[in-house]
């Protein structure tokens, strides 16, 4: 159990490393495309989808 713990939390590790580059290469894209706030609208359903995809996994994680 705190194997698969510990390796939960590794990736964990990595899939934030990941994300942050995620967001940084949005905030680029987001900054060239003109400000009419629908960069910021996809961005925050985005986000939404992260969420319940981390919640999901969670859930999973805790079960097995």
């Amino acid at each position: 159990m705190e194997q698969m713990i510990e390796r939960n939390v590794i990736d964990f590790e990595k899939w934030k490393k990941r994300k942050d580059t995620k967001k940084i290469n949005a905030g680029i894209t987001a900054n060239e495309s003109t400000s009419n706030g629908n960069a910021h609208q996809n961005e925050n359903s985005h986000m939404w989808i992260m969420a319940m995809v981390c919640i999901v996994c969670t859930i999973l994680a805790i079960i097995k």
